[in-house]
C-alpha cells in the first residue's frame, strides 16, 4: 500500500481524512497542521479518525517538513493548507520540498499554481510526478477535467462565476440584506476563507481562472489578472438592476486577451445570471460555440470527493 501525508487539516483536511480512510487504498502516516504533526502508527484508520474528531487534540511534536518527508519517505502528500497569494509563503516552499522530495502531490490550495504554474509543472513533469489539482476550481464540479478536454481547440474567451462566497453575499442582498450583513452571513455559515479579502477582493476568482487558463496552455499568472473589489457596488444599485430584468454578477474572465475579475451586469437569459448561492458556472467560448458547466463549489465534502478522483486516477497511472 502506498504511503501518504496530510499537510493541512482544516475542514477539508479532515473530510478528506474519512473518505482516504474508507478508499482503503493509501496508508497515512502523518498529518502536518499549524498546531504540529501528528505521527500516525499501525492502526492508522482509527488513529487518523480519531483525530478528524477530535483536532487538535492528540499527541503531536515539532518537526520540520524534511525531517518528516526523510524519516517516513512518503509516496504522496494531500495539501489543503489556506491560500497565501501576497507572497505565496510557506505554500510554494512546500510544493517545492515535496517535488524535490520526488514526493506526488494531490491539492485542493491553488497558491503554488496561481503563482508559478508553469514552473511546477516543469519540475513535476522532469522528477516523472502525479499533481492532481482537480479540487482547485469547482470542487464539487470537474471544471478541470473539462478544461483538460478543451486544449487545443480554439478558445475566444471564458467568463465564468467562480467564487461562491461572493455569490451567495450577492444573491442575499438580492433578497434585502445590506452588503454588510451578507457577508456576516457567509462568515456565520463558514463560507468565507480566513482572510475575507481573498474572496471579496477578487483573489479567488482570479487565482481559479488562472489555473484553467495554464491548463488550457494559455500561460496566466495571478498578479497579471486585474481584480475589482466586490465593496465598489452598494446592495441598491445590485436590487435596482434586478428589478430591470438584469443581475449583478462578479465575473471572472478572459477575452482572448485582458483577464480580469469584475462586478458585471449579466441578462437574465444567461447561465451565469440564473446561477445562485453556493455554486459556479463557466461559459467557454469555444469554436464559435459556447460550451456551459454549472455546478456545485462545495461544501468541504465535495473538494474531499474531488481529491479522491485525483487519489483514483494516481493509483491507476502508477
Amino acid at each position: 500500500m502506498k504511503k501518504g501525508i496530510m499537510v493541512g487539516f482544516g475542514n477539508v483536511g479532515k473530510a478528506l481524512a474519512k473518505e482516504l480512510i474508507s478508499l482503503n487504498k493509501i496508508e497515512i502516516i502523518a498529518v502536518i497542521t499549524s498546531k504540529g504533526v501528528y505521527k500516525l502508527k499501525n492502526n492508522w484508520r482509527s488513529e487518523l479518525n480519531n483525530l478528524a474528531n477530535e483536532y487538535p487534540r492528540g499527541n503531536r511534536e515539532k518537526i520540520d517538513i524534511l525531517d518528516l518527508i526523510n524519516e517516513f519517505i512518503p509516496d504522496i502528500a494531500f495539501v489543503t493548507i489556506p491560500p497565501s497569494y501576497y507572497n505565496g509563503e510557506p505554500n510554494l516552499s512546500i510544493y517545492n520540498t515535496l517535488i524535490d522530495n520526488n514526493i506526488n502531490i494531490i491539492t485542493a490550495d491553488k497558491t503554488g499554481l496561481a503563482l508559478e504554474f508553469s514552473s511546477l509543472m516543469k519540475k513535476v513533469k522532469n522528477n516523472k510526478l502525479f499533481f492532481g489539482y482537480r479540487a482547485t476550481v469547482m470542487a464539487g464540479t470537474p471544471a478541470i477535467d473539462v478544461a483538460k478536454g478543451l486544449r487545443g481547440r480554439n478558445l475566444k474567451g471564458i467568463k465564468a462565476v467562480l467564487n461562491a462566497t461572493t455569490n451567495y453575499i450577492l444573491s442575499l442582498v438580492e433578497s434585502g440584506y445590506s452588503m454588510q450583513s451578507a457577508i456576516d452571513k457567509v462568515k456565520e455559515l463558514g463560507l468565507v476563507e480566513p482572510d475575507p479579502k481573498i474572496d471579496i477582493d477578487g483573489y479567488d476568482a482570479a487565482a481559479k481562472l488562472s489555473i484553467i487558463l495554464n491548463t488550457l496552455d494559455i500561460e496566466s499568472n495571478i498578479n497579471e489578472i486585474k481584480r475589482e473589489s466586490l465593496l465598489n457596488i452598494n446592495e441598491e444599485k445590485i436590487r435596482k438592476t434586478l428589478n430591470e430584468g438584469k443581475r449583478i454578477k462578479y465575473i471572472a474572465y478572459f477575452d482572448g486577451n485582458k483577464k480580469g475579475v469584475h462586478l458585471e451586469e449579466i441578462e437574465m437569459d444567461s447561465q451565469l445570471a440564473r446561477v445562485s448561492k453556493n455554486y459556479n458556472c463557466i461559459l467557454f467560448n469555444v469554436d464559435n460555440d459556447t460550451i456551459t458547466l454549472t455546478g456545485p463549489a462545495g461544501p468541504a465534502i465535495s473538494t474531499a470527493k474531488s481529491m479522491i478522483t485525483d487519489v483514483l486516477e494516481y493509483l491507476e497511472k502508477d
